[in-house]
């Protein structure tokens, strides 16, 4: 029989493993979600994006949240975020 603490170590290192998907699915959408963002400055270009492209913002807010209820550092993730230029306030406007 496997002990409490071998179970442990492994329900971390899965936590964790989630963990970096999700923050490497975040840091790929504030990309996408910044080339989304540039042509809402030309409506004509911001028009030919499909249902799914204008989702970014939304499906991107999605995903923080669940890396923070997984906890996840939110504030480390917040400063990766704004070294490469993304700002994660207008999410939270857009989504109001």
């Amino acid at each position: 029989t496997r002990r409490s603490s071998d179970l442990q170590l492994k329900d971390d290192a899965i936590k964790q493993k989630g963990l970096d998907i999700l923050e490497n699915e975040i840091m790929n959408y504030a990309e996408y979600d910044r080339y989304v963002t540039t042509l809402k400055r030309t409506p004509w270009r911001y028009a030919s994006l499909s249902r799914i492209d204008k989702y970014a913002p939304t499906y991107l807010l999605g995903l923080i949240q669940e890396f923070y209820e997984g906890g996840g550092d939110i504030d480390a993730l917040s400063e990766k975020l704004e070294k490469g230029g993304f700002d994660v306030s207008h999410l939270v406007n857009e989504a109001q």
